[in-house]
């Protein structure tokens, strides 16, 4: 994602307001700034999108936040490289109204349907 106007097309798609929260104890540390600039830029121009920064406990938190419900995707540290894209494809999913479900082939969906027990899941990406 190299371009800001592909990205911005992109995101003109959203049909329902996400909101995008950080939250951090340092608003001044290197890495928060960095951070709010990128997510900054993607909120410009877009009005689905909003950006709300709050103190907090975590380092550095990304939580994106539908009108009707908070999306299961939180994302620490800052969106760049392979995040970035990760993040654009889950704001894309969170402000489209479809369920998390819905995106998936149906032998996808009927495998997740069959777990009958909570499963935590955590995916780890390299810096870039």
């Amino acid at each position: 994602m190299n371009n800001w106007g592909t990205v911005h097309q992109r995101l003109q798609t959203i049909s329902r307001p996400v909101r995008i929260v950080v939250t951090t104890r340092d608003r001044h540390q290197s890495c928060t700034r960095s951070a709010i600039e990128i997510l900054t830029t993607l909120t410009e121009d877009t009005p689905k999108l909003q950006l709300v920064v709050k103190d907090g406990e975590e380092p550095l938190a990304i939580t994106l936040e539908a009108a009707d419900h908070r999306s299961p995707v939180s994302f620490w540290g800052v969106p760049s490289g392979f995040e970035l894209s990760a993040l654009v494809d889950a704001l894309l999913v969170t402000g489209s109204g479809q369920t998390e479900f819905s995106i998936l082939p149906d032998e996808v969906v009927r495998l997740l349907k069959s777990i009958s027990t909570p499963v935590g899941t955590d995916i780890y990406v390299a810096p870039t």
